[in-house]
């Protein structure tokens, strides 16, 4: 996976809020999945610890927990408004209300990376 930038400007906070992200995938001209988040977002920021994807009216979201608040930060500054793929799936992303991400055991649309640690 490749991301690209599109030179757009980017509004991002300089004082982390949360270690948890909420992102949205515009243009979703390809699938996205936990696993091709975990890659991109594991590369810019640090450990990522869970991630749950789930669409709402036909949108594509995500919510990433990483260890830290610097490390969510980071991958924020460095991601916002890039696209993953050359022709879409651009990202917008926020800082979550939410301190943690719980997904559930069942959940096939989430990945818990500590599981096993």
């Amino acid at each position: 996976k490749q991301v690209t930038t599109n030179n757009s400007s980017s509004s991002t906070s300089n004082t982390p809020t949360s270690s948890v992200l909420h992102i949205t995938i515009n243009n979703l001209t390809h699938p996205v999945d936990c696993d091709v988040l975990h890659h991109i977002f594991s590369q810019y920021g640090g450990t990522v610890l869970k991630i749950v994807c789930y669409e709402k009216l036909g949108v594509r979201y995500a919510l990433l927990e990483y260890t830290e608040p610097n490390a969510a930060m980071v991958a924020m500054t460095v991601l916002q408004g890039h696209s993953i793929y050359n022709d879409g799936c651009t990202l917008k992303i926020n800082y979550s209300k939410l301190q943690h991400v719980t997904v559930r055991p069942d959940d096939a649309n989430g990945r818990d990376f500590t599981a096993g640690l």
